[in-house]
């Protein structure tokens, strides 16, 4: 998106280069990811589908190889409910959200997207971006293996990422939709709770939410699937539907998640709530126990939505990924049957009708890239062109000559 060294023609490219942003087919298929590294190979291969020009990693600033994904099935461990404490940790957690102080919204107001106009500005939130990234993978993976493997996980140093992740994109949004369209994690748990956390902010902060909330709200977000960890990791990375057995096999998870979270006394008052109740519907259609409306906390309401968005536009071993743009559409129609019409709104607002990441061609036959959404009008949101000489986020708010015309 935000390019390194800026349309480099691609016969000027030499095997070794690194792609600083993904490349996309004239169909919006995935080419290359960003971070691959060029070969013959793969340069005949794009030159084969018309790729004239590519944006490349600067040689100054690499961007460094993830962390292995986590080898789940060394760490699993099958745990099994019995009736009582079935019931057992459905009172707990209806007490809690019965006696639980929800956080308070301030009144809404439009809000104007900042971003640096400059190309130098860019480029620092961009290696902002890289690096907050891969701070995120690194604290996250490491507090999924200690988790797994029954070890004590490191809450100060989980809380202090925390803090430095909610304050960034409080102040520079532009850095957060930067990590958005970077290459996801070769790890669907550590890559899903990544998302999801970074979606769960941006809602909190349209809804108002000071700080210490954010914090709260992001850490709910960041392990809401911990109970993965106990399901056979060969049910969730299966490239076919499943059985209903299977099905209610993975859907335990969100007991296995409340109890993991329930024996652990640092974790904030909703974390747990949030794990056992994020599949709940509005509509009262959810599991594990069919609560609707207000009887799920809104920590749950906001993570249900955020999970969804960023497991839908994110690729799966049985399903390709949707464009942002399709799942914001898809998650609309749910709007007062699955999710909560107001949460809903905010995350409207907060990420545009076309959301952060979506290519789109623009009225004067160029195609963009959305960096941001401005929550006065969600189908107007700032935009960079990505064939462009300069790097110049352009807001549709303030040009009204030049409209979306549709997705790409």
């Amino acid at each position: 998106m935000l390019g390194i060294r800026n349309n480099v023609p691609i016969d000027s490219v030499e095997p070794g280069d690194v792609l600083s942003e993904p490349v996309f087919d004239s169909s919006g298929n995935i080419l290359l990811p960003a971070g691959a590294v060029l070969t013959q190979r793969r340069l005949h291969h794009l030159r084969s589908n018309g790729i004239t020009a590519l944006r490349l990693a600067d040689p100054e600033h690499p961007i460094e190889r993830d962390p292995a994904p986590i080898d789940w099935h060394r760490f699993l461990r099958l745990r099994s409910f019995t009736e009582t404490e079935i019931r057992n940790l459905s009172s707990r957690i209806d007490e809690k959200v019965r006696v639980g102080e929800e956080p308070v919204v301030r009144n809404h107001r439009s809000r104007i997207p900042t971003l640096p106009r400059d190309e130098k500005t860019l480029r620092r939130c961009w290696y902002q971006a890289v690096s907050l990234r891969r701070k995120a993978i690194e604290v996250c993976r490491d507090a999924f293996v200690r988790f797994a493997g029954g070890n004590q996980v490191d809450f100060c140093s989980l809380r202090d990422f925390i803090s430095n992740f909610v304050s960034t994109g409080a102040e520079n949004p532009i850095v957060f939709t930067a990590m958005l369209v970077l290459r996801s994690y070769d790890d669907q748990l550590v890559d899903q709770a990544l998302r999801t956390a970074l979606y769960s902010v941006l809602i909190g902060c349209e809804l108002g939410y000071d700080e210490k909330t954010l914090c709260d709200l992001c850490e709910a977000a960041l392990l809401h699937d911990i109970g993965m960890i106990r399901v056979r990791p060969r049910l969730w990375r299966r490239a076919e539907h499943l059985p209903l057995n299977e099905r209610l096999e993975i859907q335990k998870h969100v007991l296995h998640g409340a109890d993991i979270l329930s024996q652990i006394s640092e974790t904030a008052f909703w974390t747990e709530v949030v794990a056992y109740q994020h599949h709940e519907h509005w509509n009262g259609e959810g599991y594990p126990r069919g609560k609707r409306g207000h009887g799920i906390a809104v920590f749950a309401r906001i993570v249900a939505v955020a999970d969804y968005f960023a497991g839908r536009t994110s690729p799966r071993p049985h399903r390709k990924p949707l464009r942002p743009y399709e799942a914001m559409r898809k998650i609309l129609s749910e709007s007062g049957q699955r999710f909560d019409p107001t949460i809903l709104s905010a995350f409207l607002r907060a990420v545009g009708l076309y959301p952060i990441g979506s290519d789109v061609i623009l009225s004067d036959g160029s195609t963009a890239v959305v960096l941001a959404a401005d929550s006065r009008l969600p189908y107007r949101p700032v935009v960079l062109r990505k064939n462009s000489e300069t790097i110049a986020p352009i807001s549709l708010a303030e040009v009204p000559d030049i409209v979306i015309l549709r997705a790409a």
